[in-house]
């Protein structure tokens, strides 16, 4: 899991929430039909907007899906597979708990249909619930990560501060908490990973993320030995070759950043 910058919100949000009143009516039988501006957007800009004649079925296909597709380089937000084509939209703080941001652009994300339809679905901490609030990596403009219990947001850290990966031996590729934070927050990171099963099977393939995870790296050290020669001879020119691959918006970013940091320890 690894924080991206979040563009501002679409200009055509509040177009949208002037037609429509929940994500049901949006995505519902009832998105089905064009509805017209009902006076409640700023400037009446519904009309001649971008959602000007289409329905709530080719607002959501034509507008909100390919524009979180775009933001999240179609990468799922929790396990960093690629999910171009098969990607669901996601609310963060589901929005059966959380109506009022059934439309809030930061509480959307992109993910794939294991991680949003078979794990994370609605779950959400209890009130009080100490040990399964989450660490959400989408809100603002910078990659931050918002420590979320139900009613109040702690602070904000990058997403990738709480979270390890063991790179090599029989754990090779799994991710585990950051052992430098807090023992409250490793509570917080070991659930996280346990609710989003991210060292788990992926679902569409036959592999566990993990290898799924060392065989992006492998291919990429594959590539360094084939261009250069031993990848391990000259880590600078490794560290160059994967500078591309390290970027957010890449799959698996997060472990590849874990290795190069790595990397750089043994030069250091």
């Amino acid at each position: 899991m690894r924080g991206i910058a979040r563009s501002p919100e679409p200009d055509y949000f509040d177009a949208i929430r002037c037609r429509y009143d929940s994500w049901e009516e949006l995505y519902g039988e009832s998105g089905q039909a064009v509805r017209e501006c009902r006076g409640r957007c700023p400037g009446l800009i519904c009309r001649g907007s971008a959602i000007d004649g289409l329905s709530g079925h080719q607002i959501r296909t034509r507008l909100i899906s390919p524009a979180l597709e775009a933001e999240f380089a179609y990468l799922c937000a929790y396990c960093e597979q690629s999910c171009h084509g098969t990607g669901q939209i996601e609310h963060f703080r589901p929005r059966t708990k959380f109506p009022d941001l059934w439309l809030n652009w930061l509480n959307l994300l992109y993910a794939c249909r294991r991680c949003n339809s078979g794990k994370k679905g609605n779950l959400w901490p209890k009130e009080g619930d100490a040990v399964n609030r989450r660490y959400a990596k989408v809100i603002g403009f910078a990659p931050v990560t918002v420590y979320v219990d139900p009613n109040l947001v702690l602070g904000q850290r990058p997403a990738e501060e709480f979270f390890a990966f063991y790179l090599t031996g029989g754990n090779g590729g799994q991710i585990t908490a950051n052992s430098a934070i807090l023992l409250s927050e490793r509570l917080v990171a070991h659930r996280t990973i346990e609710d989003l099963d991210l060292n788990d099977d992926y679902g569409e393939v036959d592999k566990r993320l993990p290898e799924l995870r060392t065989d992006e790296l492998d291919d990429l050290l594959n590539e360094v030995q084939e261009q250069y020669g031993d990848p391990f001879d000259d880590i600078d020119t490794t560290q160059l070759m994967l500078d591309v691959a390290r970027q957010s918006g890449q799959p698996f970013s997060s472990f590849i950043v874990a290795y190069v940091d790595e990397l750089e320890s043994q030069i250091d």
